[in-house]
């Protein structure tokens, strides 16, 4: 097994550690400075020398046999990617919040590698194992941009070659959750960014479900300038938010334990719930309205 490291230019103590483990693995280190992360993935890919690729985040923590395991469902009929479901960890009551808001239907909808308890065949899975001359077939990862949704694009390249991707439910990949809410509307006003981008430059999305986000905001956006307008009363509007709130805070105590000596914690939820809600949409429109508008509001994120 031979270890990639694409370093972006890290400023802690990333390449150090990474070079005391040198004597135990086949380590090679690439300088990558002022690369984004999609093109960092390009370049492992290119150097790699290995039958299987493997992608892992920086801060992810895989299971043990996450790549035997991988592995082992590419010898399925025509499975052409394989990977887990990706595990959210906290340690404060706002981090614990968000934990649950991104691994809740409530919070994310239906993508099955944050939700599903079944393994089988999705539409894409977290991080992934992939055959090396199979990425390189089909062009790669998409790196035209800043931001872009790399397991969902390349997966539904995969898809539309007629592959297929199977997530194994029982390989839990841990990810530290965002410590802030400010963080979780940063990471989601970019998430819909990459989908924006991808729709953009190919004119399409890569999964139905993305469409229910957009008529969400659009909704909000139809009613308030209604009831600006005097066409509806602004009582609906009241109405609305106050049927929604109270939906999103009875979805959040119905489901799943929180811990009794974090007092707050619900409300913390309901906050990071409705975070996701809008920032994904909000990125998605601002992006294809204005991208240098969008890129000064994440620097300020």
């Amino acid at each position: 097994m031979e270890v990639l490291i694409i370093d972006g230019g890290s400023k802690d103590k990333t390449l150090q550690v990474a070079i005391s483990y040198s004597d135990r693995l086949q380590l090679q280190i690439i300088e990558a400075k002022d690369s984004t992360v999609y093109r960092a993935l390009n370049i492992g890919l290119q150097a790699a020398q290995g039958e299987y690729f493997v992608r892992v985040d920086a801060r992810s923590s895989i299971p043990n046999n996450y790549i035997e395991t991988c592995v082992n469902h590419l010898s399925l009929d025509r499975v052409q990617c394989a990977g887990g479901i990706q595990l959210q960890v906290g340690q404060t009551t706002i981090s614990e919040s968000i934990a649950y808001a991104t691994s809740s239907k409530l919070g994310t909808g239906g993508a099955k590698f944050r939700t599903s308890t079944k393994s089988g065949f999705v539409d894409s899975v977290y991080l992934g194992v992939y055959k090396t001359s199979l990425l390189r077939g089909i062009g790669g990862f998409e790196d035209d941009a800043e931001f872009v949704s790399e397991d969902a694009f390349i997966n539904s390249r995969i898809i539309k070659s007629g592959g297929r991707i199977f997530l194994d439910a029982n390989l839990k990949v841990l990810y530290p959750a965002k410590k802030s809410f400010r963080a979780l509307f940063k990471q989601y006003f970019i998430y819909g960014a990459g989908k924006a981008f991808l729709l953009n430059k190919y004119g399409q999305l890569t999964s139905a479900r993305q469409l229910v986000p957009l008529f969400f905001l659009l909704g909000w956006g139809i009613l308030a300038l209604t009831c600006y307008f005097s066409l509806l009363p602004k009582r609906y509007f009241i109405l609305a938010a106050l049927v929604y709130f109270v939906m999103i805070l009875l979805g959040c105590a119905g489901r799943g334990r929180y811990s009794e000596q974090k007092k707050g914690q619900l409300w913390a939820r309901v906050i990071a719930v409705t975070c996701i809600h809008f920032a994904w949409p909000v990125g998605f429109f601002l992006f294809l309205i204005n991208r240098s508008l969008h890129k000064r509001i994440v620097r300020w994120l």
